[in-house]
């Protein structure tokens, strides 16, 4: 129950209501010698939130080898953001260049490669099929990992001077 903490009170609208609390980190999950990072519904679009559970914020050297994402895609009912939202999931594995098993209720689940492809690795949506499949168990950062977004910021400053420059010499000639 959202602000339960701060009004008890709610606690008494919702009275079946589960406690949760936040963990206390960010550690991977260990399956055996591998470990999988595993994001819950939409955090597989925020590019940031998948960068601190792969890096982690306690200065780990050994990276996740997988992504898990589990999804309840069942709120956008019978639509295109579905497929939307397994779209944005592959950017994370391009940017991490790990493979991502994806499991919704409703569709699409899907075996992402690291380059973001999942031809014909997919499920269909509103539809009850088991998708069976192999994904490689990866090691190593990328650029991203490394430097995340602020490379983005020098490189938007650069293209709005040389489009204020541009303009700015078309004007003098």
């Amino acid at each position: 129950m959202p602000c339960a903490d701060w009004l008890p009170f709610l606690k008494g609208w919702s009275p079946h209501q589960g406690n949760y609390r936040a963990g206390t980190g960010l550690q991977p999950i260990a399956f055996g010698e591998w470990k999988l990072s595993t994001s819950i519904c939409y955090e597989d679009i925020h590019p940031a939130e998948i960068r601190r559970l792969m890096t982690g914020d306690d200065g780990r050297t050994e990276l996740p080898h997988l992504l898990v994402n589990l999804t309840n895609d069942s709120w956008y009912g019978d639509s295109t953001e579905p497929l939307q939202h397994l779209v944005l999931a592959s950017l994370r594995c391009i940017e991490h260049r790990r493979a991502m098993v994806r499991a919704t209720n409703s569709g699409i689940s899907a075996l992402i490669s690291p380059t973001g492809r999942f031809d014909g690795r997919r499920t269909g949506q509103w539809t009850r099929e088991i998708l069976v499949g192999e994904v490689p168990l990866l090691t190593g950062r990328t650029v991203y990992s490394r430097l995340g977004d602020w490379p983005f910021w020098p490189c938007l400053l650069a293209l709005v001077l040389g489009l204020f420059l541009r303009r700015a010499t078309s004007r003098a000639s």
